[in-house]
Parts: C-alpha cells; structure tokens; sequence
C-alpha cells in the first residue's frame, strides 16, 4: 500500500507542478507570443483525451504504466535537449502518460484502501503530493538561478525517466497479481 501512495503522489507532484513551467519552457523556444494559447489549449485537450481513455488502461500491468512513465521522462530530456518547437509533440505524450497514470493510481489506491480509513490515506497522499510540489518548485528554482529553464526540464525529464525505472525494478520483486494492479 505505502508504494501505491506514494506513486500516486509522486506522480501528481511531478506532473501538477512541471504543468506550472510549461509556458516558460514553450516560450523559450522562440514561439510566436500567440502559441502560448495555443499549446496551453492543446496540453488541456490531451489532458481531457487522456482523461476521457484512461478506463482503457486500467487493467495495464503497472510494469508497462512504469516503462511509460521512464519513456515520457526521456521525451521531456529530450525537448528540453532540443529546445526545437517539435519537441512540443514529446511534451504532450508526457502530458498525456501523467494524466493517465494519475487517474489510473488514483483509482487503483481508492480501491485499495478500506473504507474506514480512505480519509486518512487520501489526506497522506495529498501531504506528500503537495510538499513534493513544494520540493519540485524549490528545485526547479535552485536550477535554474544563473542557468535556463531547458537545464531543469533536463533534471526533470531525468527524474521522472528515474522514477518511473526505480519502480519498474521494484515491481520486478513484486508478486505477479501485486505487478499488475
């Protein structure tokens, strides 16, 4: 139960507070100041996508959720490697994977935990996501001071790659019945 919780609010944590960015680092790419919108606009249609195609993924293995996580991290080194405007495509794949799993381990974790203490649990969860955002931020500000806001998506990118591999390896000890839920 506690990796489930904590999986959960990683997730959240990452992808809720890189979504703060998103401009800065579109921005940086030398758009036209209107594509702002526009990927800000597309970022909220692939959030609904993933949203509304979720349910499809939800008896997905957690090793193939964990290798999508690792591959959407390497995307966003990527982009941010890059800095070219079609990078924008491997941003939304990461937009879309942390939509998804962030559904999908929601779900999975309300399941999981009895009813009598669902509160609790959830509450544990919420302190951890947020005071990951918390650390995210501060992060993300530490890295970029005298630097560019591509050198912390490079961290970034590299941290969720990270995440997503430490509990790909972790699953591999897990039970079968565990791995795939």
């Amino acid at each position: 139960m506690r990796h489930l919780v904590l999986f959960a609010a990683l997730v959240f944590a990452l992808g809720g507070t890189l979504e703060e960015y998103w401009p800065i680092f579109i921005s940086s790419m030398g758009v036209a100041p209107y594509s702002l919108g526009l990927f800000l606009s597309l970022t909220c249609g692939v959030q609904a996508l993933a949203s509304f195609f979720a349910h499809r993924f939800v008896d997905m293995p957690s090793r193939i959720l964990f290798s999508a996580l690792a591959v959407s991290g390497v995307g966003l080194f990527i982009a941010a490697r890059s800095m070219h405007v079609a990078g924008v495509l491997l941003i939304l794949f990461f937009v879309f994977v942390f939509q998804v799993i962030d559904i999908i381990y929601d779900a999975r974790l309300q399941a999981a935990i009895p009813s009598d203490h669902r509160a609790t649990v959830s509450s544990v969860k919420s302190f951890v996501a947020e005071t990951g955002g918390d650390v995210v931020v501060l992060a993300m500000g530490l890295i970029v001071t005298g630097s560019l806001y591509s050198t912390g998506f490079w961290g970034f990118g590299v941290a969720v790659a990270g995440v997503g591999l430490v509990y790909l390896l972790v699953s591999a000890r897990l039970p079968l019945a565990e791995n795939h839920r």
